[in-house]
């Protein structure tokens, strides 16, 4: 019988690294306009921290560049953040009354109803909106919920959404029997 020799962990990782390092092509300097299509041979760290002055506003959020452009410690850039999130504020907080989303929503059901399955067709008789919560939410009211699918269900959040400013909020849509 005859037995191998097996190397230890530093062994086998000295004759690895070995191996790669002759299989490594030769490293060189070149100047930056001239670097388009290498790899770094090491990895670059900047001396300094870049900016070089403090965006408290913004400090550790993503940010496009254009929106920052030019700011200086002196001349700060003011972002249209606070706008927005009140914009959305409200279109969370909008309330529809019941009969304005029953004149809006039942005859696009009536035009596109849901698809019958089994043979079973699903009357949509109303629809309501829950009364105030994080999440805007609608409940139809049907004879057979268990059939109506969620593309149906994406279809009818799609239709509020053509019809009231919900943009920046998601929105609960329920299925209940009548």
């Amino acid at each position: 019988m005859k037995l191998l020799k097996v190397d230890t962990l530093v062994q086998a990782r000295e004759r690895l690294l070995k191996a790669a390092k002759e299989c490594l092509p030769e490293t060189e300097q070149v100047a930056l306009a001239d670097a388009s299509d290498r790899i770094l041979a090491e990895d670059i760290v900047s001396g300094e921290m870049i900016p070089a002055f403090r965006r408290s506003s913004v400090d550790g959020y993503a940010v496009c560049s254009k929106d920052t452009a030019g700011a200086t410690e002196s001349i700060p850039v003011f972002l249209k953040v606070l706008e927005e999130a009140r914009i959305v504020y409200d279109n969370r907080m909008t309330r529809i009354p019941t009969a304005r989303l029953n004149e809006e929503m039942l005859p696009l059901i009536e035009a596109y109803p849901p698809p019958a399955t089994k043979g079973k067709y699903i009357k949509i008789k109303y629809v309501t909106q829950l009364p105030a919560g994080s999440i805007p939410s609608f409940v139809f009211f049907c004879n057979l919920p268990q059939w109506v699918k969620d593309p149906y269900k994406r279809f009818l959040e799609n239709k509020i959404r053509d019809n009231w400013d919900f943009t920046g909020t998601p929105i609960n849509i329920f299925i209940r029997e009548k």
